[in-house]
């Protein structure tokens, strides 16, 4: 009896380091509902989870290109180059769109560029009608680009949430507290 619980613990502890040792971290990516497999495993990194572009892309049926002169990943689809902010002169992750001369950008991502300028004794969310600050509801106007429910960033100043504006020339977005 003492053989067989030996070799229970001993297998199922095998079982722990080989799933380590094969980098097995538990998460998985799912795209349109299909789970997709690299060979770079996702991440968790400060909080956030960090999954390799690439093989998420090319699903997507875009294709991504490194641009070694300027550091900088290109993902393209159908020639129309996804676009992403630069705020203060730093690249972001944060999508934008461009339309009449305005300037969109998803509506979660706009509450994380607040929370960047603001301390972290607020309390900041996004609310039916616009992004929450404590106990003052900001209404912002919001529209719907493939899918995604993205915010007009000029309602940042119109609002007095923060100064922004949008420096056409170097494609950064100018944002400093009201």
């Amino acid at each position: 009896m003492k053989k067989t619980i030996l070799c229970v613990v001993v297998c199922v502890s095998l079982l722990f380091i080989s799933g380590a040792c094969l980098g097995f971290n538990g998460i998985k990516i799912n795209v349109n509902g299909k789970e997709i497999r690299s060979d770079v495993l996702p991440q968790i990194v400060n909080d956030r989870v960090m999954v390799p572009i690439r093989v998420v892309a090319e699903v997507l049926n875009c294709e991504v290109t490194w641009d070694q002169s300027n550091s900088t990943v290109n993902i393209s689809n159908n020639n129309v180059s996804c676009k992403f902010l630069k705020i203060n002169g730093e690249q972001t992750a944060f999508p934008y769109w461009e339309e009449d001369g305005k300037i969109y950008m998803e509506a979660h991502n706009t509450v994380d560029l607040i929370r960047r300028f603001y301390s972290n004794r607020r309390s900041i969310w996004l609310s039916s009608s616009g992004i929450q600050i404590d106990t003052k509801e900001c209404k912002l106007s919001s529209s719907t680009h493939d899918n995604f429910r993205t915010i007009l960033v000029s309602g940042l100043n119109r609002e007095n949430i923060l100064n922004v504006n949008w420096d056409d020339q170097n494609k950064n977005l100018i944002v400093s507290m009201p």
